[in-house]
């Protein structure tokens, strides 16, 4: 049986951007899907989806499919890159989330800010 279409490149962005809390992000405001153009608005909202087939792939079915990334074609390898562009404009609007986040637990800001800059979403 053939893979679901998007299966890899479901994976290999989930496992990409899996602790950044970019839902968060656009729920409060802080990247502002309203005032982006359609090209952009597009961009962002695959991402999630494609975020959220991952996530199920990985956390309710339970699949362990080691280095998805090795596994994409060429098409799939740009719209991959597409999303890893964006990781500076998501890291400055997770950082001016979690610097308003009031209720935030300090070790749960600092997990973040550790996980942001590891994965490369903060400038060094």
């Amino acid at each position: 049986m053939a893979e679901p279409r998007d299966y890899w490149l479901s994976l290999a962005v989930y496992d990409e951007f899996r602790g950044v809390p970019v839902r968060k992000a656009v729920a409060r405001g802080y990247l502002d899907l309203r005032g982006m153009p359609r090209d952009r608005q597009i961009v962002f909202i695959r991402l999630g989806s494609l975020f959220f087939q991952g996530r199920s792939w990985r956390r309710i079915v339970g699949d362990t499919a080691a280095e998805p990334a090795a596994q994409l074609t060429a098409e799939e390898r740009t719209e991959l890159e597409s999303f890893r562009v964006l990781r500076r404009e998501i890291g400055a609007a997770v950082i001016r989330l979690l610097d308003e986040e009031e209720t935030l637990d300090p070790f749960v800001r600092d997990a973040t800010l550790e996980r942001l800059e590891t994965m490369g979403f903060l400038d060094s």
